[in-house]
């Protein structure tokens, strides 16, 4: 895992990782960890539906391959089964790889809950965010108010409500496969 340093040289380079994988992959693909299944969420603005939605796993992938760590081939099955528009879960699984159960940001469905209790705002602040779409989360909005969070978070937890089945048989088919 380590990278090699040429200490022999005078200057080195350095960048901060999240600009070369902005995900956890690397911290959790180390193989003494015995990493069955990875739940990653993606909050980048990704907002057309396409291969852009995993392109932080598809910088994982090409890290891990890189370093011979065993990873879906995200890349070839996005090309062969491109993202829908209202996916807002894949699953992800090759080989001897973890599982990984990759969450984008899509609210399709969140928004056209009717009532308040199935979306976890209020009345009021349902009407106050009726207008909110994706595009109100850019990558370089440093501050967001306390009801735009809310929005948000609530967002990615009805989403994971939502997929809560493939969750528990994705872990199941998981625990199973390493039983034996």
């Amino acid at each position: 895992m380590k990278e090699i340093i040429d200490e022999t040289k005078q200057n080195m380079t350095l960048a901060d990782a999240g600009t070369v994988c902005n995900s956890p992959y690397p911290l959790v693909l180390h193989p003494a960890r015995h990493v069955d299944v990875i739940i990653s969420f993606d909050f980048s603005q990704n907002l057309n539906h396409t291969k852009d939605n995993v392109g932080e796993l598809i910088k994982a992938e090409k890290w891990a391959k890189k370093r011979g760590l065993p990873f879906p081939d995200v890349e070839k099955e996005i090309e062969t089964k491109p993202i829908r528009e209202d996916e807002v879960m894949r699953e992800f699984k090759t080989g001897n790889s973890p599982y990984i159960l990759h969450f984008m940001m899509n609210a399709e469905k969140f928004l056209r809950q009717e009532s308040s209790v199935s979306s976890g705002l209020t009345t009021d602040e349902r009407e106050k965010t009726t207008e909110y779409t994706l595009n109100k989360f850019e990558t370089m909005k440093l501050n967001y108010s306390e009801l735009e969070f809310k929005w948000l978070s609530k967002l990615m937890e009805f989403n994971v409500r939502e997929s809560q089945k493939l969750i528990r048989d994705c872990i199941q088919r998981a625990s199973t496969t390493n039983q034996g």
